[in-house]
C-alpha cells in the first residue's frame, strides 16, 4: 500500500475575553515580622473591600507568599475577570486610592482556547487532504483514508476561575481615559499536523 505524507500549519488570531490580575503586597516596613504583617494587612483588607463589591472569593486564587534576602516580603493573590479595561482601570484606582504599596500586572488571555483548538485542527487537516489530492492527483493515483495524523495540540485545562464583571464596583474617573477605551489585543494560535494518508 502506498502513502502519502504530509505536513501543514495553520495559524489564526483570536479576540482575548478575559484577564489576569497578579496584585503582589509589599511588605515596607523593617524586619521580616513586621513586613510580613503589613503585607497581608494590606492583603486582606483589599480583598475586604473586593467582598463588599460582590466580588466572590472564587475570582481570586492566592499565588503565595516571598520573603527576599532583603528582608522583604510579599503576598500575591490572582484576580480573573472578562476582559474589561474599564475594570483593570477601576482595580488601579482602587489600589491607588487605598495607598496600597503593590506590585501589578495585567494579562488578557482567552479563557477556553479548546473551541479554537478544534477550529484550528480541522483547517489543518482539511489543508493537509487538499495537499495530498494534488499530490495524488499528479501520480494518478487517489486518496482512500487515513493512517495516521500527528498533531501538535496540547491538552488545554481550564483555571477553574469563575469569570463573572462585578456589578457595584465604584465608579473612577479613570474609567473615562481614552486608552481605556481601545480595543483589546488578539492572540495568535497556531496548529501543525501531520497526516498520513493511503493512497490508490
Amino acid at each position: 500500500m502506498q502513502k502519502i505524507v504530509v505536513k501543514c500549519k495553520v495559524t489564526e488570531r483570536y479576540p482575548v475575553d478575559a484577564m489576569r490580575i497578579t496584585i503582589g503586597f509589599l511588605g515596607t516596613t523593617e524586619g521580616v515580622r513586621d513586613g510580613i504583617e503589613w503585607s497581608q494587612e494590606q492583603c486582606e483588607s483589599f480583598l475586604e473591600q473586593l467582598r463588599s463589591f460582590g466580588i466572590g472569593m472564587r475570582s481570586v486564587r492566592m499565588r503565595g507568599d516571598k520573603i527576599e534576602h532583603n528582608g522583604r516580603t510579599q503576598r500575591t493573590i490572582e484576580l480573573n475577570f472578562p476582559a474589561d479595561l474599564a475594570l483593570n482601570a477601576c482595580i488601579l484606582e482602587l489600589l491607588r486610592h487605598n495607598n496600597y504599596v503593590c506590585d501589578y500586572q495585567v494579562e488578557y488571555y482567552i479563557s477556553d482556547m479548546r473551541r479554537y483548538q478544534e477550529a484550528l485542527l480541522t483547517k489543518a487537516i482539511e489543508k493537509a487532504r487538499l495537499r495530498a489530492e494534488r499530490i495524488a492527483k499528479a501520480t494518478g493515483k487517489q486518496l482512500f483514508g487515513i493512517e495516521n495524523v500527528y498533531t501538535s495540540m496540547e491538552e488545554y485545562v481550564p483555571n477553574g476561575c469563575i469569570l463573572v464583571r462585578p456589578d457595584d464596583f465604584p465608579e473612577y474617573e479613570a474609567q473615562k481615559l481614552l486608552s481605556n477605551q481601545l480595543p483589546l489585543d488578539t492572540k495568535e494560535l497556531t496548529e501543525e499536523v501531520e497526516v498520513t494518508w493511503c493512497v490508490e
